[in-house]
């Protein structure tokens, strides 16, 4: 269940994020999501999970983990199974296939009621669904 000022909460909680730089184990896409699930939800406890599941705290241990599994793998453990992205709305999580200049990854954002905003090298990014895999609802 969602916090009745959830929009506020989400909100707020973007602006906090945005200017921060990039960083596994401290605001990486996974973190990033679960913060602003956090925000909205009654009782999410969203980063504490994903803390638990995904257990990197630098771009070694992250990337190791990433080859032998992809992200929708990985966060479909916590999460369960993907929903479509047409059934997703304003402060769910979104699966985004981007190409970060280097190649195609995954990558976990949110929606912000336009368009999919995910963690970059510094502050935050928009990405456009044409891009999304599919996402997780919060409730």
């Amino acid at each position: 269940m969602r916090h009745e000022d959830w929009q506020n909460r989400f909100w707020n909680e973007m602006k906090a994020c945005d200017g921060v730089s990039f960083e596994y184990g401290s605001h990486d896409c996974i973190l990033f999501a679960a913060k602003l699930a956090d925000a909205i939800s009654v009782d999410g406890r969203y980063v504490d999970r994903a803390k638990m599941a995904f257990q990197w705290d630098d771009t070694r241990t992250a990337a190791s983990l990433l080859q032998e599994h992809r992200l929708q793998e990985l966060i479909e453990t916590v999460l369960g199974s993907m929903r479509r992205w047409q059934e997703l709305q304003h402060g769910d999580l979104v699966l985004m296939l981007h190409d970060n200049g280097r190649g195609m990854e995954q990558t976990l954002g949110v929606h912000d009621g336009v368009q999919v905003m995910v963690p970059a090298a510094r502050g935050l990014t928009p990405l456009w669904w044409n891009e999304a895999l599919g996402g997780w609802r919060i409730e």
